[in-house]
């Protein structure tokens, strides 16, 4: 588990948390990643990578099984997890 106590919030609106699966598709690339949306705002998005082994960088296309939720730059990785920046202008 993750201690967050050193870590101050830099958010300025709550973050929606959800579970619901999604596919990352990485621009230079044109590979996919699955994962579990498990939060997402205007800001950004926390994802969860199904692969232990997959390392993001750069610009992704994140969709959901409604909808593209937009483009967005990973902006940290943590294993699994990982931290997505909107590019939303």
């Amino acid at each position: 588990m993750l201690d967050h106590s050193n870590h101050p919030e830099r958010r300025t609106r709550a973050r929606h948390r959800i579970a619901s699966s999604c596919t990352l598709y990485l621009c230079g690339t044109g590979e996919t990643c699955e994962g579990i949306l498990r939060s997402l705002d205007f800001g950004g998005a926390r994802v969860k990578l199904n692969s232990r082994n997959m390392a993001l960088s750069g610009r992704v296309l994140l969709r959901t099984r409604a909808e593209d939720q937009g483009t967005f730059r990973v902006v940290w990785q943590n294993g699994q997890e990982i931290g997505l920046q909107s590019l939303i202008a």
